[in-house]
């Protein structure tokens, strides 16, 4: 038995980020602090996203974030290390020594831009988005959803050649404004 990987994308998405808990430990419930100082099961694990290098080891709670994922697939695979010290990969385990894996999902280009970033500091308004490779954007925005207050250009956002985070900074005219990116033709 091995670590399981809970969060895993859908088999296709368009989305570059993901949060995956890996597990499982117990504490509390009698459990003796004394016999097991960090919980019974796993304690500790080291991941690696698509049979690349290994992580460096971690506790159990600490999930695994992965942002900015190329297009294509991907698979995590981690070995937990035991309440006793061995990892479930040590060769003393003979045949039963394995990786944990997750199934391979796919992301694949949106249509949409995926945003995952909003601040307000220091009289500025910023906002971070993945925009689709190669689409340029104009952002707009109005005061107000009624006929007096128009959408209003703001500016244009040129194409980008790879996916990867992009800000936009812009001072704050008001303090009601509502904006919009346009995907260009």
């Amino acid at each position: 038995m091995g670590v399981g990987i809970s969060g895993v994308p859908t088999s296709v998405t368009t989305s570059r980020h993901a949060t995956l808990h890996v597990g499982f430990n117990r504490t509390g419930f009698g459990i003796p602090i004394a016999g097991w100082p960090e919980g019974v099961g796993f304690t500790h694990y080291k991941w690696r996203l698509d049979a690349g290098d290994w992580s460096p080891e971690t506790p159990i709670e600490q999930p695994i974030q992965l942002s900015f994922l190329s297009d294509g697939p991907h698979k995590i695979e981690a070995v937990g290390k035991r309440d006793s010290g061995l990892w479930q990969d040590d060769p003393v385990l003979g045949e039963d020594a394995i990786i944990s894996s997750t199934p391979t999902w796919t992301v694949q280009p949106g249509l949409i831009p995926e945003f995952y970033g909003l601040a307000l500091a220091d009289n500025e308004f910023e906002f971070t988005f993945t925009p689709v490779a190669g689409q340029s954007y104009t952002l707009e925005a109005r005061e107000s959803f009624d006929a007096e207050h128009p959408w209003m250009f703001i500016r244009t956002i040129p194409a980008q050649e790879t996916p990867g985070p992009f800000s936009v900074t812009l001072p704050v005219a008001s303090e009601n404004r509502f904006f919009r990116l346009v995907a260009d033709q």
